[in-house]
């Protein structure tokens, strides 16, 4: 899972993504960081992980259309909570198509808005979808909330 067995090129194939857009997320640009941590810099080569964290950005762009600012906002926070080598595949988002939440010590927690915890009340009324990062296809999972 962790050996660099996938050139940029082919990896980008392999995703259907452009490989410029692959390149961004994985060398970043100027004063803007990588979203993914590459196996190998030099020559620059993904993992499998990598490959499945990969897949999971360009899900999360195309199926939820959630901003890559908002994914790259959301993995920073996530950082100061806990630590994974590959964040995307080893962590459950949820999304409502804007902003990342994750479930933390049973509270809701904005990851694209930086440390806002929500407690949340089950009643009848919206619903936030769930990404399922611990295998490639989604889910939704269901949120409700009470107004005020």
């Amino acid at each position: 899972m962790e050996t660099p067995i996938y050139g940029v090129a082919e990896a980008a194939q392999y995703l259907r993504v452009p490989q410029n857009t692959l390149a961004y997320w994985l060398k970043g640009g100027g004063s803007v960081p990588p979203l993914i941590k590459l196996a190998s810099a030099e020559p620059p080569r993904l993992s499998f992980s990598n490959l499945l964290e990969c897949y999971m950005l360009s899900s999360i762009r195309a199926i939820y259309d959630v901003r890559i600012p908002k994914v790259r906002k959301a993995l920073i926070t996530l950082a100061k909570y806990v630590q994974h080598k590959h964040p995307l595949i080893e962590q459950a988002f949820q999304t409502d198509r804007r902003d990342l939440f994750i479930e933390h010590l049973g509270n809701v927690v904005n990851l694209s808005k930086d440390q806002q915890i929500w407690s949340f009340i089950w009643s009848a009324s919206s619903a936030i979808p769930e990404v399922s990062s611990s295998s490639t296809h989604s889910s939704w999972r269901e949120r409700r909330t009470s107004p005020g």
